[in-house]
């Protein structure tokens, strides 16, 4: 089993809070700015630099463009600019949790892209908070992991 767990590594941040992981990215989908859905992105929400990177890297090898955000606050303005396809949300992190986040978020107009929690607390309860479709606890299983955002994916075309 491969496991996710919160390790910084030094050298792996960003000051564009919402970015691709890797530029040279192969596209599934045409990537539109505003309220349409980018077909084939995950936006990854998490405060550790570690947790970023690894599913950044994890689901590019798996084919999905990725862009980050280290939190609720900065996510909340990345989605101006974009709408992904599935959005991975840690519960606890400075500026904005997630469920403050959620709570911002319902106010975007349809297709609004389902929620996947993570945190080592996620609870039933949370999931109901925010509305998500499902919570997985840290460390993740990377295979669970995949496996959940290629079911919850809007517009998820995969071959």
């Amino acid at each position: 089993m491969t496991t996710l767990t919160g390790t910084r590594r030094a050298g792996m941040g960003h000051s564009n809070p919402f970015h691709s992981a890797r530029p040279a990215l192969v596209q599934r989908g045409v990537a539109v700015a505003g309220s349409q859905v980018m077909k084939g992105m995950v936006l990854v929400v998490d405060d550790d630099e570690g947790v970023r990177a690894v599913m950044a890297s994890v689901l590019e090898e798996d084919g999905w463009e990725v862009a980050t955000a280290t939190n609720g606050r900065s996510a909340l303005e990345a989605l101006q600019r974009g709408r992904p396809g599935v959005i991975i949300l840690d519960l606890r992190m400075p500026v904005m949790d997630g469920l403050t986040f959620a709570d911002h978020y319902r106010e975007f107009p349809e297709p609004r892209a389902p929620l996947i929690l993570i945190s080592a607390t996620v609870t039933e309860a949370a999931i109901r908070a925010t509305g998500a479709v499902t919570g997985l606890r840290k460390p993740i299983d990377l295979n669970v992991l995949l496996d959940t955002v290629r079911e919850h994916a809007l517009d998820s075309d995969r071959d």
